[in-house]
């Protein structure tokens, strides 16, 4: 009897480890408010861009990258993976938030992850692994960004 408890305890944990590596490759993500201080970026209007792979290569690429080397990059990753990319873009003016937009990816379910990456001036990595949550408040501040998936969005302020 311990012997098929052992098996039945060896073969949930794998189910459930296995089920986590499965979870994490989709994109749960729906809806994102921006957050923007007046003095975000230096007072400099910028980009933010959501990135959404259905190539694991490129999500390996992705994850690994800072947001200079991905704007940099990002016209030759358009060309390169065109019909495996998707980029949600939003203009970031310092001050103004932006309420509630809709995520729509093309398949939540082919999709290899979602990152966020914003150019800011000064130095920093400035790119974050985001997508395993429903909504996101991405707060922008001086020199930082900062997400928060606890907020309910009815009660952000516009």
């Amino acid at each position: 009897m311990n012997h098929l408890k052992s098996c039945v305890v060896l073969i949930t944990t794998c189910v459930l480890f296995s089920g986590c590596e499965y979870l994490e490759k989709h994109v749960y993500l729906k809806n994102v408010a921006f957050e923007v201080d007046p003095d975000a970026n230096n007072g400099d209007a910028f980009v933010c861009n959501i990135v959404v792979p259905y190539y694991d290569d490129l999500n390996q690429i992705l994850k690994s990258m800072d947001a200079k080397t991905y704007f940099t990059q990002l016209e030759d990753m358009k060309k390169k993976y065109k019909d495996s990319i998707e980029i949600f873009s939003y203009d970031i003016i310092p001050g103004k938030n932006k309420p509630s937009k809709r995520i729509e990816p093309r398949s939540r379910f082919k999709a290899k992850g979602a990152y966020i990456f914003a150019k800011y001036s000064s130095p920093g990595r400035y790119a974050e692994t985001i997508g395993l949550y429903p909504k996101l408040l991405v707060q922008l501040k001086r020199d930082r960004m900062e997400l928060n998936y606890d907020f309910r969005l009815k009660d952000w302020k516009k």
